[in-house]
């Protein structure tokens, strides 16, 4: 699942709209950890919002990796 995540980050290094000072390989094993915790979160919890929870991180995620303004 990781190297999915690092090929979505790779494309978006090559576009220029994700941050290049961390490496793809760690970019994109943070997301994979995220979208895995949430989900485990959710198998536990069958009451968790799991679509709002996804939007949510996904949000962050984006501005996470998004490359500073300048």
């Amino acid at each position: 699942m990781i190297d999915q995540f690092r090929k979505i980050v790779d494309r978006g290094i090559a576009r220029g709209d994700v941050r290049r000072e961390q490496p793809a390989d760690l970019l994109g094993e943070i997301l994979a950890g995220n979208y895995t915790s949430i989900l485990r979160t959710w198998r536990g919890r069958p009451s968790y919002k799991l679509v709002v929870r996804l939007k949510k991180a996904a949000r962050l995620m984006g501005e996470f990796l998004a490359p500073p303004e300048r």
